[in-house]
């Protein structure tokens, strides 16, 4: 039979369609979608394992389909939705895909912003080594698209040419710190694209430095009516003299000399005997060199004894004080911790304790209770006292408790057993400082330095340690001391029971202020924003004092009519500053006298820190970069609202 032979033929199956990548050239920048010029080359590759690619489409924001040739560009500043997609020989058709890309052509923009102190000299700005000199760069926007500033480039010279500086940020802050003469400042930034702007150039003539100077004690703002041994500096490689002094009000107009001297000084400037003056004197240091620099610092300082505002009673031995946004009172015989508001109205307590002798509030509320061993002696409460978070019984007869700043550690005076101890926030035992004789009282600085009062039988003095248990510093002699606490300013208050006295000291441990307002065993003493708080046992009561209310308030009060009061300027030196290592101060110029509030936000408005004080004519404010919360702020920029009832004025400071 006649067969014809087999045939065969190889088919390959091909269903899947061309897979497209978009690809960028240079420059490019990536953050959050792709950044470009108008430049960089986009191009597209597509690949097929099959049949092959037959042709590759894309279209930009909507536009019609176009074949895919060659690499295409985008412009002008915009953004674009560039689409795409590849299909092969058997047309099989990829999904379309899509690529949010932005064209920034655009440079920065910089300026230079000169701070204070400065002054305009034809083309030239004269400054001093205090001047910051900020330059700012932003990247504008263009079509709506701005890739961000890459770096600053920054040149400063003299008698020899620094080269230039590569910041990568969009600010840096200069202070010239070289010889006296003119130094010719560069300037440009370049954005993540490389689009460079032009060259800025200013003139800046360094006009020599001020003496450094600066009052110890009695800190600013302090109260005061004891012999006052100013201390202090004031040095100046150049210096010709200085010269320290005192005047009656805020502002005044005649000056008492008790101070002078011709070279570097540090430490004691001279003594001040305040006893016997009462109201509002300003404490004056006045330092020069050779060729008139002059620098100037004032502390404003009440003479006499604070102001009563109030005084709660209804107590029964009223123990321990704290006072925040409410004031908090340890009523031994009555068994509670009572709660009032800050003009003193009852809001209510923490009952059915045994003999609590100290309180003290931080996200908790903690007490004390005057009880042995075996015995829960150190309780902690929610905030609203509904909830007992805490309690710890290896303590005999705490008196004092406080919370270490920054931390959870809750530091109490074991009195009976002659010890300060440190709990975690559990209540977990970490370390005490031993061989404290009859410790009552905790007061912390921010420092972290930790406060008791120290009674044996023969004295009663203040010690100070540091957390390996050191003895820093010990001063006094006194009639039995019941508690201690630290303000912001290093002052340290005690409660002089046997004495009927409060005592503050300066951080020297010098004695600035003594008073008695009628005390019986004052025992516990407290200290807020701006007010002190007694807790007057035997005479069952709690006082509370004005501390920062001058006189002034006063008359400022009784007006009924106020003329309007302008602020004239606020000067913010120095800035930038080291937050937490250094002071920065605000001083406020004033048309007449007014209440003046201060205020720290971020720059997106959140609330820092917050003071006030009277001020007539010039005032100052000085802060240590710390929040409310005594936490101190990180690197970066921040704004100051300085306002009274008429005016308000906004600055920015930098912290390095």
């Amino acid at each position: 039979m006649n067969m014809e032979l087999w045939h065969d033929t190889l088919v390959y199956l091909d269903n899947t369609p061309p897979h497209t990548s978009i690809l960028h050239g240079e420059p490019f920048y990536e953050s959050d979608t792709w950044y470009v010029t108008s430049h960089t080359p986009i191009s597209l590759e597509a690949e097929d394992e099959g049949c092959g690619v037959k042709e590759t489409y894309y279209r930009i924001n909507g536009d019609s389909w176009l074949v895919y040739t060659s690499s295409f560009y985008l412009s002008p500043d915009g953004s674009y939705l560039v689409e795409f997609y590849s299909l092969d020989w058997l047309d099989n058709t990829e999904d379309v895909q899509d690529k949010l890309i932005k064209v920034d052509n655009t440079p920065p923009v910089t300026e230079i912003r000169i701070g204070s102190p400065s002054y305009s000299y034809g083309d030239s700005v004269i400054v001093t080594s205090q001047t910051p000199e900020s330059i700012i760069s932003h990247d504008p926007l263009a079509g709506g698209v701005a890739c961000g500033v890459g770096s600053l480039y920054v040149s400063y010279s003299s008698l020899t040419d620094t080269g230039f500086i590569q910041v990568p940020s969009s600010l840096y802050v200069l202070h010239l710190l070289g010889q006296d003469g003119v130094y010719r400042v560069l300037f440009h930034a370049v954005d993540h694209l490389g689009n460079t702007e032009p060259e800025h150039e200013v003139s800046l003539i360094l006009d020599n430095t001020p003496p450094s100077i600066s009052i110890w004690s009695p800190p600013d703002s302090s109260w005061v009516n004891q012999l006052i041994v100013v201390m202090g500096e004031a040095k100046d490689v150049h210096i010709q003299g200085w010269e320290l002094s005192y005047g009656e009000g805020i502002s005044p107009s005649a000056w008492e000399v008790i101070g002078t001297g011709t070279t570097d000084t540090a430490g004691v400037l001279g003594e001040w005997d305040t006893r016997g003056l009462s109201g509002v004197y300003t404490l004056r240091l006045r330092a020069w060199d050779v060729v008139g620099n002059e620098a100037e610092v004032r502390h404003i300082i009440s003479c006499g004894e604070p102001e009563l505002l109030f005084e709660i009673t209804g107590f029964n031995k009223p123990d321990g004080v704290y006072l925040g946004r409410f004031i908090y009172v340890a009523d031994r015989n009555n068994k509670r911790v009572a709660v009032f508001d800050e003009f003193g109205n009852y809001l209510w307590e923490i009952d059915k304790l045994l003999m609590p002798s100290d309180v003290y509030v931080k996200d908790r509320i903690y007490t004390t209770l005057f009880w042995g061993p075996h015995h829960p002696a150190l309780l902690a409460y929610t905030l609203m006292g509904d909830s007992l978070l805490l309690a710890i019984d290896s303590l005999n007869h705490p008196k004092g408790v406080e919370v270490y700043p920054d931390s959870f550690y809750v530091v109490v005076a074991d009195r009976n057993w002659d010890r300060v101890v440190f709990f975690d926030s559990l209540g977990g035992y970490l370390f005490e400082i031993d061989s404290v004789s009859k410790p009552e009282g905790i007061g912390v600085d921010d420092s972290g330095y930790v406060y008791t009062c120290e009674n044996t039988d023969t004295l009663s003095r203040v010690v100070k340690f540091n957390l390996s248990g050191d003895r820093v510093l010990e001063w006094g002699n006194y009639r039995r001391l019941s508690d201690v606490d630290v303000d912001r300013a290093y002052r340290v208050w005690v409660a002089e029971r046997n004495g009927n006295r409060i005592l503050c000291f300066d951080r020297f441990g010098q004695l600035l202020l003594a008073f008695d307002d009628g005390f019986n065993k004052p025992e516990g003493v407290g200290i807020g924003r701006k007010r002190l708080a007694v807790a007057d046992r035997n005479n069952d009561r709690v006082c509370v004092y004005g501390l920062m209310i001058s006189p002034a308030l006063s008359a400022l009060k009784g007006l009924a009519e106020p003329d309007e009061v302008r602020i004239e300027d606020v000067l913010v030196y120095p800035n930038p500053f080291w937050a937490g290592e250094e002071e920065v101060k605000i001083r406020v110029k004033l048309t007449g006298m007014a209440q003046v509030r201060l205020r720290v936000y971020t720059v997106t408005g959140r609330f820092i820190y917050e003071d006030e004080q009277v001020i007539s004519g010039e005032g100052e404010f000085i802060w240590d970069g710390r929040s409310l919360s005594g936490k101190v702020l990180r690197r970066g920029v921040y704004v100051i609202m300085v306002e009274t009832e008429d005016d308000r004025r906004i600055v920015k400071l930098a912290i390095y």
